[in-house]
């Protein structure tokens, strides 16, 4: 986008008369002020890029497309004009400051001047913009869902920082950032090593009194709590450490593979507890892979997030799933397992093996024990759950959990 300056070819005469003549501004940045019209007699000549209107909303089409050109002086000439120019003028700046999504977001102030001239008024505006060309020329153009999950997660791949996107139909659930990129998230836990925690501002903003429809240009912050270097190092490290864990084991061919690929994570760690918000989840490296597997501490996302890594790994498919435990937020897994059903697994609870059996729960057997999910968002497990003898030889794998908080 580019900035331009427009400036008017005066004549002599015209320049005596301006001088003769009394004329005001009035800058408008949210608070408004009425100005005196000037009356001069002009020949019509044409303006370079000038603007033409007839009726009110042809001004505040005019005024609009003044700011999606990026200009700082435009003019926009009034022909056969019903209205009060200065008051509908005055409205249509209101009206692009406030319900705009471009205005609401690009604009600081405008002030303006308005001349008769002979059959037509002349307004010339003068634009002050809080963003840069660069800003407002990378806002993307969002058209539905599909896009703006695209455009986050695009962003999200490259641990960006900021992204601007506009929306012609916004709706707060549906286009939850938080939501897309934490399922993006959780689901690829061999590609990020952290979701980000996000802020977002909104243009316009209804909280702040600014007018609204339903499009809107949204603002979204992405913050990390390393820089994207470091995330990709935690990533390669991580891949590394669980390669080398997984090149000295040998997995059973049964169930009995899942205690296995456990038991190569909870070995000399420690288990935190969960944050009592989800928020605090965000960007904190306690809940990540990285930090169960390399650090050898982390709560139950990070420990769910590194058997989903492990098993991503050896193509076995597995969820994590997020939901609350004796009312406490906790995270763990559900595996498929040789009869092709889904099952619960939760790597940092012993309840797994009991009586010399290994135990993949069932739905009902896990909301009996004080597990709560939101079992819309997963699938259904099998009816039964599914037992497997441990072999005497087996060696079982204690961690060291600290006390849940009351």
């Amino acid at each position: 986008m580019r900035f331009k300056k427009h400036s008017l070819i005066i004549t002599a005469l015209a320049g005596l008369c301006l001088m003769l003549l009394n004329g005001c501004n009035a800058i408008l940045s949210r608070d408004y002020m009425v100005i005196t019209p000037h009356l001069e007699n002009r020949l019509d000549e044409e303006v370079d890029d000038e603007q033409r209107a007839e009726t009110f909303q042809e001004l505040k089409d005019s005024i609009l497309r003044l700011v999606e050109e990026g200009y700082e002086v435009g003019i926009i000439r009034l022909y056969n004009y019903a209205g009060d120019v200065d008051e509908d003028t005055e409205a249509a700046i209101t009206y692009t400051m406030r319900n705009q999504p471009l205005g609401a977001y690009a604009v600081e102030y405008v002030s303006y001047k308005s001349v008769r001239i002979l059959s037509y008024y002349e307004i010339t505006l003068t634009i002050t913009y809080r963003k840069t060309p660069e800003e407002i020329a990378s806002i993307k153009k969002i058209d539905n869902f599909e896009d703006y999950r695209r455009v986050l997660l695009d962003t999200y791949s490259e641990y960006g920082e900021l992204v601007t996107v506009e929306i012609p139909w916004f709706y707060s659930d549906q286009y939850s950032v938080t939501d897309i990129l934490r399922e993006h998230y959780v689901n690829n836990p061999l590609m990020f090593a952290t979701a980000p925690s996000v802020s977002q501002k909104e243009f316009p903003d209804v909280e702040r009194g600014e007018e609204s429809g339903w499009r809107r240009i949204l603002e979204i912050s992405f913050n990390y709590f390393a820089d994207p270097d470091e995330l990709y190092e935690m990533t390669r490290k991580l891949v590394s450490e669980l390669g080398t864990r997984l090149s000295e084991t040998e997995l059973p061919g049964d169930e009995m593979r899942f205690l296995t690929l456990k038991n190569l994570l909870i070995k000399d760690v420690k288990i935190l507890p969960d944050p009592e918000e989800v928020q605090e989840k965000l960007s904190n490296i306690n809940s990540t892979a990285y930090s169960a597997v390399i650090n050898g501490i982390a709560n139950s996302e990070g420990f769910a997030l590194a058997y989903k890594a492990l098993c991503d790994m050896v193509n076995i498919d597995c969820l994590v799933v997020q939901g609350r435990r004796d009312g406490l937020l906790h995270s763990w897994n559900l595996v498929v397992a040789d009869d092709g059903e889904w099952y619960h697994i939760d790597t940092t609870d012993d309840n797994t093996i009991a009586d010399g059996l290994f135990i993949l729960f069932t739905d009902e057997q896990m909301s009996d024990s004080g597990y709560r999910w939101d079992s819309g968002d997963y699938p259904s497990t099998g009816k039964d759950a599914v037992s497997v003898f441990i072999p005497e030889d087996t060696t079982f794998v204690e961690s060291e959990e600290e006390p849940t908080l009351p």
